[in-house]
């Protein structure tokens, strides 16, 4: 079991995930909070279509068979709540936290919520409403969750916690849309993963319904409102300024 849990750990360790850490900072108890995002992340990997690269598949389903992946993804979300519980923040604080975390987790504009609607819109014509619940959803929801949690654990205040909020929410998106667009235009050498699989499987895409162009658009426009949050702070959102900026203009 604990290979399984390193495997899916390392997993968990890609961007965007682990750049957060340096984007809020190197206190001891944001950096836990953040490595809990990177476990809840990996669990949402073991039921993906397999990654093949050069003939190799690193999917935890190929690897271990499914059963085992189902308890390692049950293994690694247990121990993400696990290692919030002893959080040093005070206790309020680490209830938020808690709470944050587990929604964005969740069915309810959550990732759970989005990887289900993901899968129910194969197939078929997708519509604003359904492309954008999925896109705010699934990993998004996590990005959001990193930068809030994160935010809460370093002390934030009930403002900043907003302000960092409609960050999060902006950034996510227009990660999950860069996301789209990188599965068309970058081969699976560059990308880590399969490429050209969301038009394979007829996924709900931005690219499927406004095409390339107009993509880039959105994405840009969503982190210029993402950024717009940050100019309250000035030079101290540098870093999460940068992390932004490596969400939109990444090709992997």
């Amino acid at each position: 079991m604990q290979n399984l849990l390193q495997f899916g750990v390392r997993d968990a360790k890609r961007p965007p995930i682990s750049q957060l850490k340096a984007a809020l900072g190197n206190l001891d108890r944001v950096k836990r909070v953040v490595k809990v995002l990177g476990m809840v992340n990996a669990v949402e990997s073991f039921g993906e279509q397999p990654k093949v690269i050069n003939g190799f598949s690193d999917l935890m389903v190929e690897v271990f068979g499914e059963a085992i992946a189902i308890l390692a993804g049950d293994a690694l979300l247990t121990l993400a709540f696990q290692t919030l519980a002893f959080v040093p923040v005070e206790p309020q604080r680490r209830l938020n936290i808690l709470a944050t975390i587990a929604q964005a987790a969740g069915t309810d504009r959550g990732m759970i919520g989005g990887q289900v609607a993901d899968l129910e819109a194969e197939k078929k014509t997708p519509d604003v409403g359904t492309l954008e619940y999925i896109h705010r959803s699934k990993t998004a929801a996590l990005i959001r969750a990193s930068i809030v949690a994160g935010g809460i654990a370093g002390g934030a205040t009930n403002e900043d916690v907003e302000r960092l909020k409609c960050f999060g929410e902006n950034i996510g998106w227009a990660f999950q849309v860069v996301d789209d667009i990188l599965d068309v235009e970058e081969s699976s050498a560059v990308l880590g993963k399969t490429a050209g699989k969301d038009q394979a499987q007829q996924k709900a895409t931005y690219p499927a319904l406004y095409g390339i162009l107009q993509s880039r658009d959105i994405a840009a426009d969503l982190a210029a409102k993402a950024l717009s949050e940050l100019d309250y702070y000035g030079e101290r959102a540098s870093r999460l300024r940068e992390l932004a900026q490596f969400l939109v203009a990444r090709r992997s």
